[in-house]
């Protein structure tokens, strides 16, 4: 399974932006190796081992553009019935940027278009469909299969509601997946100081969660950034 989840991503997917657009999207080695986590380890039953994904990295290194796939899979090749998928940011505008990059990509590729509808605010796909999501915006009734936070470092006590109503609304699924993105963010957002405070306890061994996978890029305190 590992390695089907890795090569379908130059057979489905195309770089949509700039001087590679076209071009078969190749997973670089950390997103390979988050994609492999992901779709590759099983518990006894079946279902997935990591359902709770925390990336936190630099600018510029394509995680929204992996976000926006692992949105795509969710939605069509998972094996749920009725998916709801959903890209949760503080302001609908930030989560329609993952939301876009999934449209152009479905738009783009031969294999996705007899599947996917792309419309203004959804794609969808048979039963199943793809939804950006702002806390600016009315939310209710969600059941989400999988959800995709963008940019947790922006995150604030205000949005808590909303980041709860997301988090919360998964137990009728079996293997829901929430797949977090940020860069590193202060100690203004609670909510990312939470996570990022839970991420380093698991990496660290004081906390065991065997659910949560942790991929946190970053200086140390001394580093010399040059």
């Amino acid at each position: 399974m590992t390695g089907r989840a890795i090569a379908a991503f130059p057979l489905f997917f195309r770089h949509t932006i700039g001087a590679f657009a076209g071009s078969p999207f190749v997973l670089s080695p950390w997103q390979a190796f988050i994609v492999g986590q992901i779709f590759g380890w099983k518990c006894e039953d079946g279902t997935r081992r990591f359902q709770r994904v925390y990336i936190s990295i630099g600018r510029k290194n394509g995680k929204s553009t992996l976000a926006a796939c692992i949105g795509i899979l969710m939605a069509r090749f998972d094996g749920e019935a009725a998916a709801e998928v959903y890209i949760g940011a503080t302001k609908s505008d930030q989560a329609r940027v993952i939301f876009r990059e999934c449209t152009r990509m479905v738009r783009k590729s031969p294999a996705l278009v007899p599947f996917a509808d792309p419309r203004v605010s959804q794609i969808n796909f048979a039963d199943s469909f793809i939804k950006p999501l702002g806390s600016d915006k009315a939310f209710d009734g969600l059941n989400p299969h999988c959800t995709i936070f963008d940019e947790l470092h922006a995150w604030k006590e205000l949005h808590r509601p909303f980041y709860d109503t997301l988090t919360t609304g998964s137990a009728s699924r079996s293997q829901p997946l929430r797949f977090t993105i940020t860069t590193a963010g202060d100690d203004k957002s609670l909510i990312w100081v939470e996570e990022q405070e839970h991420a380093q306890s698991v990496v660290s061994g004081k906390f065991e969660d065997e659910s949560y996978l942790v991929y946190v890029a970053q200086l140390e305190k001394d580093d010399d950034i040059f």
